[in-house]
């Protein structure tokens, strides 16, 4: 569903070292969360919040590969002291706040098939 020529990734430290295998393994994160919201792989269409949640997950395979690849730099007395590190703390809790939020109906783009989806009926008595 995505290609690397399709996206645009403007973060200036992370966005030139994302390759076809980070978007790659973002896609099958974007999946695992249809998977977790029961929706099929085949039903997940692209949306502007699947495509940000996908440049997350590239960010966040970059940030990590150059993190841990920088020997003697990533951690000093137990804190976070390189810009990969610190990128990649924000860019985690940025990716909670969109999976909990995000529906299987913006994953699929049909209100009508996972209506009621991640809600509770309240009776109103009568």
């Amino acid at each position: 569903m995505y290609n690397i020529e399709d996206m645009t990734f403007s973060d200036e430290l992370l966005g030139p070292n994302v390759r076809a295998t980070e978007l790659n393994k973002a896609e099958s994160w974007l999946y695992e969360l249809a998977r977790r919201l029961g929706v099929p792989q085949v039903d997940v269409i692209r949306s502007f919040i699947a495509d940000e949640l996908v440049t997350l997950y590239c960010y966040r395979e970059v940030a990590m590969n150059k993190a841990a690849s920088l020997a003697g730099q990533y951690s000093r007395n137990g804190e976070d002291d390189d810009f990969y590190s610190k990128k990649l703390r924000y860019i985690n809790d940025r990716i909670a706040v969109l999976e909990a939020q995000i529906t299987a109906e913006q994953l699929t783009g049909e209100p009508s098939k996972y209506a009621g989806y991640r809600s509770i009926p309240l009776y109103r008595g009568g």
